[in-house]
């Protein structure tokens, strides 16, 4: 008696599902008699639950389906497939536009060491110019901030000085 009990709710739970399932379908207008088996046959989807798991990729398998554009706007429509590619869309325009910004400020910090790169070696070479050598404690200091700069720049290039400074 317990499992008819049983096989009964199921059954309820089922019919219950079903007619949720055609409303959903009614209020964009599709045809629930064409397209519930439709849904259940390439997708499983038997609860109306499960629409909002239902993918791009999920509605491309049935919009071959559709006779007429309006079908094919109700289903995007009943499985929100505009709102999730605009969301998706969305947030890749975000990640693009901060990774640009990162891009540029990269660009920018990469540019200013170069700059003080060059001149600080401009700045080594008048003083090689004029006579100055390694000893000296300006010398010095200018070969430590070109070594700073370079360390920003990871320059390819080597840099080398001839005579004195070397």
């Amino acid at each position: 008696m317990e499992k008819e009990t049983s096989e009964g709710e199921h059954q309820k739970e089922s019919d219950q599902d079903r007619k949720e399932l055609e409303k959903k379908l009614q209020d964009v207008g599709i045809d629930p008699h064409i397209w519930l088996p439709r849904l259940r046959g390439h997708l499983n989807i038997t609860r109306a639950q499960a629409l909002q798991y239902v993918g791009f990729k999920d509605y491309q398998k049935l919009q071959h389906y559709c006779e007429h554009e309006w079908e094919k706007e109700a289903l995007q429509k009943l499985l929100n497939i505009q709102e999730k590619r605009s969301q998706s869309k969305k947030r890749q325009d975000d990640q693009s536009k901060q990774s640009k910004k990162l891009q540029d400020e990269w660009s920018e910090a990469f540019k200013k060491r170069q700059q003080e790169a060059r001149s600080a070696l401009n700045e080594l070479q008048q003083m090689q110019e004029k006579g100055r050598n390694r000893n000296d404690g300006i010398v010095k200091e200018k070969e430590e901030q070109l070594q700073r700069a370079l360390q920003g720049v990871h320059l390819k290039q080597t840099v080398s000085c001839s005579g004195k400074l070397v």
